[in-house]
């Protein structure tokens, strides 16, 4: 009798830790995500004359949105230059990872934002670090780190005297 007893109460516990965990993750309400991405660019950066310097970009982001109304984005911006006249030819990378939205359309941006190095000619950029600010106004509330693409003091057209 003692073994039914105990194989009972096994399993009495067992039904109801199964209820409680059945019902725990449905009490608790999960965050939404909602994907998005835009259209690859390629725009002129630089008219060199019988050249151009190009970038080609391209945008994804994942929004969450959690219960208690916060709003997360987790996106990644890759890009990178070219010479139109040799297109196989990269001069330069622009990467960020992890871009955060703080308020409506302020945001933070971490990450390798731009690596331009031309091997050779002594050029080398980079613009990496956190920047705060207004996509909209490009008005700055807070940075860590070197921002010379970001701020425009590189200077994209001495990438035409290569």
């Amino acid at each position: 009798m003692h073994v039914i007893t105990r194989r009972s109460s096994v399993a009495l516990a067992l039904s109801a830790l199964a209820l409680t965990l059945t019902v725990v993750p449905t009490a608790a309400a999960a965050p939404t995500f909602e994907a998005f991405s835009d259209p690859p660019t390629d725009d002129v950066v630089v008219d060199c004359g019988s050249y151009h310097i190009r970038e080609v970009a391209t945008f994804s982001a994942t929004l969450i949105h959690y219960p208690d109304g916060t709003t997360r984005m987790h996106a990644v911006i890759d890009g990178w230059l070219y010479r139109s006249d040799d297109r196989d030819t990269v001069i330069g990378r622009e990467h960020a990872v992890t871009v955060r939205l703080i308020e409506g359309t302020v945001a933070m941006v971490t990450g390798n934002r731009w690596h331009v190095v031309l091997y050779g000619e002594g050029i080398s950029v980079h613009d990496v670090g956190r920047l705060v600010f207004d996509f909209t106004t490009r008005e700055v509330f807070a940075e860590s780190g070197n921002h010379p693409v970001f701020d425009g003091e590189f200077d994209f057209a001495t990438l035409c005297d290569l």
